[in-house]
């Protein structure tokens, strides 16, 4: 697995490097950390050159889906993975005219993160 390569956040690059009208998420970076998580259902290379032209960044990741649903778990699973580092608080939302429900969210208060072959951790008591 490669790491992600950080891109500047300039509409002209943001044209060469995304064809229109694609599915995906997107991470904005500043000061080497995340600092805002999204998507876009209908076109990625136009919400990110309008992040550029608000100036909410200095560098971008992405990644291109075939699917809305798609792209909301990977939106989900990076929210729930940066929860408290970035600025989204609001959870995000489903696709416009779907009823999926975030996958990372079924038990987020009990639950702890299981390496396949690991035990779960002991239950301490109060």
């Amino acid at each position: 697995m490669s790491a992600l390569r950080l891109l500047r956040l300039r509409p002209w690059l943001i044209r060469e490097v995304i064809p229109p009208r694609r599915i995906g998420t997107y991470q904005l970076h500043r000061d080497d950390a995340v600092t805002y998580i999204g998507r876009s259902d209908t076109d990625l290379r136009r919400r990110l050159i309008q992040h550029a032209e608000a100036n909410r960044g200095d560098f971008f990741t992405f990644d291109v889906h075939h699917t809305r649903e798609q792209a909301f778990v990977i939106e989900c699973a990076h929210f729930h993975n940066t929860k408290g580092f970035t600025s989204n608080l609001i959870h995000p939302a489903a696709p416009s005219g779907e009823a999926r429900s975030c996958p990372f969210c079924r038990g987020v208060a009990n639950a702890r993160l299981r390496l396949p072959g690991t035990r779960p951790a002991a239950r301490t008591h109060r």
